[in-house]
């Protein structure tokens, strides 16, 4: 996360400061993708959590899916700023493509938004449902 002092306390004269602030607010701002399940059009709550606890949408896993790759073929179809809906039948691949990316994800939110995207999809698969992921 960059740190930026109030515009009267920065010191634009430094190389590349300013830029670096604007870069450091825009990345905070940046919402990123979530996921969540939903029957009938309506979200479907608190969902039981892979580390205890419930949950409602998944996240956090944007650095892993942001670009089109076609080992990917799901997850790179998403669109990162706008809705994307997956109906049961695409689960299965789905699955097998955050199983992958698990083995890559950084520890911390990053499994954790992707175990919790995992329980998206399976319980899709069984119920006629759609996940939706919602871009920034």
């Amino acid at each position: 996360m960059h740190h930026c002092a109030s515009p009267a306390t920065v010191n634009t004269s430094a190389p590349g400061a300013a830029e670096q602030c604007a870069a450091g607010i825009a990345e905070n701002l940046k919402m990123g993708i979530t996921a969540e399940l939903q029957m009938a059009g309506r979200p479907i709550r608190a969902l039981p959590d892979p580390t205890g606890g419930s949950f409602d949408a998944a996240g956090d896993f944007d650095r892993l899916i942001e670009r089109p790759d076609r080992d990917w073929p799901v997850l790179g179809s998403i669109d990162p700023y706008g809705e994307t809906r997956l109906v049961p039948a695409e689960m299965g691949p789905l699955i097998q493509e955050i199983d992958r990316l698990l083995a890559q994800a950084r520890p911390g939110p990053e499994q954790h938004g992707l175990a919790r995207l995992r329980v998206l999809a399976l319980r899709c698969s069984q119920h006629d449902a759609e996940l939706v992921f919602i871009g920034d």
